[in-house]
């Protein structure tokens, strides 16, 4: 791959995406490095959105 002058090597092992990132600055996105966290966001927003439309259709019931 010299022709496309990035280099061919890596880690030589299995790491984790948090591992690559420290080798690898820039190279992996929060998002992989954050799964949970995002899964976790993306749940409890949709909770909220849940109980705020439950809310506001007992509210305009009264």
């Amino acid at each position: 791959m010299s022709a496309l002058g990035v280099p061919c090597s890596g880690p030589g092992r299995v790491v984790n995406a948090n591992e690559l990132a420290k080798e690898y600055p820039g190279l992996v996105s929060w998002v992989e490095r954050h799964p949970y966290r995002l899964a976790f966001a993306i749940a409890g927003m949709v909770c909220a959105a849940i109980l705020t439309l439950g809310l506001v259709s007992i509210a305009s019931e009264s």
